[in-house]
């Protein structure tokens, strides 16, 4: 049996608002250490706060919009093919 030990660095545990990739964790991390200091609603009147939230809310938005697109192109794709297959049958 072979044990291995191996030493964390003390800095890879701890977190800043630059290690998250996503909008929404840059968010909330922004968000909660802000309201360490002051309260929440005048935190999230900070310009860098406005401005992850625009990305995150922007993000959002386009997410419905492809999705909404996606269902359409999908609905109209089986109407074709369906009205298709119906004049089809008509010609035989």
């Amino acid at each position: 049996m072979i044990i291995v030990l191996a030493r964390v660095s003390v800095s890879i545990l701890t977190s800043t608002m630059d290690s998250y990739t996503k909008d929404i964790h840059r968010y909330a991390f922004a968000m909660v250490k802000a309201a360490r200091s002051m309260p929440a609603d005048i935190a999230e009147k900070l310009d860098h706060i406005k401005q992850l939230r625009f990305n995150v809310q922007l993000q959002v938005l386009r997410k419905r919009i492809n999705r909404r697109i996606t269902y359409k192109l999908t609905f109209y794709s089986t109407f074709c093919s369906v009205l298709l297959l119906l004049i089809s049958k008509q010609k035989d």
